[in-house]
């Protein structure tokens, strides 16, 4: 008679580990998920942090010159600022002439916006993860600057 070579795992052991193996990606796949959303939105953050710089400089560049008209800002218009991002981002900005700050600023990249009205006092550390907001899935499609340079489409 010859002795049979076990060699190999049984059945139930590989259904165990299969099992094992899915309980754990049950537990690891929302986390790596909230990690890429949270890259989104914290890029997002960055960008209107970009774009805050750059109406500042703009606007103290305005005012330096005595032909010039600083502010309002929108992505859309005469008004542009000098920015190479995301193609699909759109913003305005609002320039308080006496202080000779931002006071409003709306950023959106059709995902994440971000809205400054009630937010006093409006500062650069004011645009960070938790004030951004998800754009409502039906508002997407109409977002863009009116002829005031202000941009329409997130009224509720």
């Amino acid at each position: 008679m010859k002795k049979l070579n076990k060699k190999g795992f049984t059945l139930v052991e590989l259904l165990a580990v299969i099992a094992i193996l899915a309980i754990l990606m049950l537990l690891v796949t929302p986390n790596i998920l909230k990690l890429f959303t949270e890259g989104r939105k914290d890029a997002f953050v960055t960008q209107c942090q970009s774009i805050w710089k750059m109406a500042s400089q703009q606007y103290i560049t305005e005012a330096m010159d005595p032909d010039g008209t600083p502010g309002p800002y929108c992505s859309e218009g005469s008004a542009k600022l000098d920015y190479d991002g995301d193609e699909k981002l759109k913003y305005y900005v609002s320039v308080d002439a006496s202080k000779g700050t931002i006071s409003k600023i709306l950023v959106t990249d059709g995902t994440y916006y971000f809205d400054s009205t009630g937010q006093e006092p409006l500062t650069i550390n004011t645009l960070n993860s938790k004030n951004v907001k998800d754009v409502p899935k039906d508002k997407t499609a109409g977002i863009s600057c009116d002829a005031d340079g202000k941009i329409t489409g997130l009224d509720s």
